[in-house]
C-alpha cells in the first residue's frame, strides 16, 4: 500500500511530472546540438570517456554556458528550458485528472489490454477542435498517464500478513489481501496539463475534458472511471 501511495503522491506528483516535461524538452533540443545520442551509442560500443561526463550538473551547466549567447535555435530553446529548471518556473498546470481502477477477477486481463493511449487520442481528437477558438493548439496541452499496482507482484507477499497494533496495545495479524479489500488491484491515472498562459480559460478547458472523458466511459468495457 505504502509503495503505491509513494508513486501516486511523490514519484507521479503533478508538479514532479510537470518538471519532467521541462527536462524532456530541454534534452530533446540540446541533443540536436550536443549529439547526446551519439555519445550513448559510442558507450554501447565500448567508448565510455564522453559518456562518463554526462552528469546532471555538467549537462545543465553546458546548456546554460553555451546557450546564453548562441545563435543556434535548438540550443537557445534548450537554454530557455534549463533556465526554467534553475529558476523553478513550471509553465504547466494540471487542470484535470481521472483514475481508472481495475477490480475483480478479470482485473489483470482488463488492465493489460486497456489501450490508454488510444483512448487519450480519442479525447484529444474531440477536445482540441473545441479549443481552437481560444488559440490553444496541441503543443499547449500535455496528456500524461501513469500506471501502478496496489498489490505486490510476488504471490508470496500477497499471501503474507501484517502485524497491527491497536490503541490499547494489542497485536494481531491481518492478511494483506484483507487489508487490500475495497482497493482496486490496478489503477491508471490520466492527467491533463495546460500551459499557464491560458490560465483564464482553464474552466472552459476543464469542462471540455470532463465531457469527453465522460463519453469514454461507455466505450471502456469492464472498467469504471
Amino acid at each position: 500500500m505504502a509503495r503505491s501511495y509513494m508513486f501516486s503522491s511523490v514519484y507521479f506528483h503533478p508538479t514532479c511530472r510537470a518538471t519532467d516535461f521541462i527536462v524532456v524538452d530541454m534534452l530533446f533540443e540540446a541533443n540536436k546540438y550536443y549529439d547526446f545520442e551519439g555519445i550513448v551509442l559510442k558507450a554501447v560500443q565500448g567508448e565510455y570517456e564522453d559518456f562518463l561526463t554526462l552528469t546532471d550538473e555538467s549537462v545543465i551547466y553546458s546548456i546554460l554556458r553555451d546557450g546564453r549567447t548562441t545563435r543556434d535555435k535548438n540550443l537557445k530553446k534548450a537554454y530557455e528550458y534549463a533556465s526554467m529548471l534553475i529558476r523553478r518556473i513550471i509553465p504547466w498546470k494540471m487542470i484535470y485528472f481521472i483514475d481508472i481502477p481495475f477490480r475483480g477477477e478479470d482485473a489483470a486481463v482488463s488492465y493489460r489490454y486497456f489501450d490508454v493511449k488510444k483512448h487519450i487520442e480519442e479525447v484529444k481528437e474531440e477536445v482540441l477542435p473545441k479549443l481552437e477558438s481560444l488559440g490553444i493548439s496541441e503543443n499547449d496541452i500535455v496528456f500524461d498517464h501513469t500506471k501502478y499496482k496496489y498489490l505486490p507482484d510476488n504471490p508470496r507477499e500477497v499471501k503474507g500478513t501484517i502485524a497491527v497494533k491497536t490503541r490499547n496495545g494489542e497485536l494481531y495479524e491481518v492478511p494483506i489481501v484483507k487489508i487490500a479489500e475495497g482497493y482496486p488491484l490496478y489503477t491508471i491515472t490520466i492527467r491533463v496539463y495546460v500551459s499557464k498562459k491560458y490560465r483564464e480559460h482553464f474552466d472552459i478547458i476543464k469542462r471540455a475534458l470532463k465531457e469527453s472523458f465522460e463519453k469514454l466511459k461507455s466505450t471502456s468495457i469492464g472498467v469504471t472511471m
